[in-house]
């Protein structure tokens, strides 16, 4: 049986606290989140156009590192945001290229109508 000493014990009390209110706002504010990296990449869309996938996908994960608080970039692995961001980017390609009328439209035009 391991007995802790108080020091021991508060340290890790004090750990799983954090623990704890880092899943908290992870699982709270996830859509916040994914929001955000929704207009990263229309963003980076709008800046590099087609045909520069790996440097739009390093501008947009530069862009969250930034913006993103510590203690949720350990909750968060890398592995989720590249998630997040192949599915913002599948998201514009079927939800915001269509027109009213099923016509393919830019980016720009069918943000400028909303």
């Amino acid at each position: 049986m391991i007995i802790m000493d108080k020091l021991t014990l508060n340290l890790f009390v004090a750990v799983v606290f954090v623990c704890i209110l880092g899943l908290l706002w992870y699982y709270g504010k996830k859509k916040v989140v994914q929001n955000i990296i929704l207009g990263l990449v229309i963003r980076a869309e709008l800046n590099w156009g087609s045909g520069a996938g790996k440097i739009k996908f390093i501008e947009v994960m530069s862009s969250i590192y930034e913006k993103l608080p510590l203690i949720i970039q350990v909750f968060v692995p890398q592995a989720i945001i590249t998630k997040w961001i192949e599915d913002a980017v599948k998201y514009i390609k079927t939800e915001l290229v269509q027109g009213k009328d099923g016509a393919t439209v830019t980016i720009e035009e069918k943000l400028s109508t909303e």
